[in-house]
């Protein structure tokens, strides 16, 4: 892998050159990517990406649910 900066020869992964610290685009990330038998993993990371904001929403819409209860009953006093 090379540094898209200066050039130089980096080793698989990095998410930044060894001589210049500038970063390189997808280093890291395409590593992260590849399990230990080598096999694709961006698949999983979209369904966790998924899970993650239905379940920000989900939480979002009960949050909002105990403040228009809270906000009703005040307003009954």
């Amino acid at each position: 892998m090379y540094c898209p900066r200066c050039g130089k020869e980096n080793p698989d992964g990095s998410a930044f050159c060894n001589a210049c610290g500038s970063p390189i685009v997808g280093g890291a990330a395409k590593a992260a990517d590849k399990s230990a038998d080598g096999s694709d993993k961006s698949s999983g990371n979209i369904i966790g990406s998924v899970a993650s904001l239905i379940s920000a929403v989900a939480a979002l819409a009960v949050v909002a649910i105990i403040v228009f209860t809270w906000i009703s009953v005040l307003s009954e006093w």
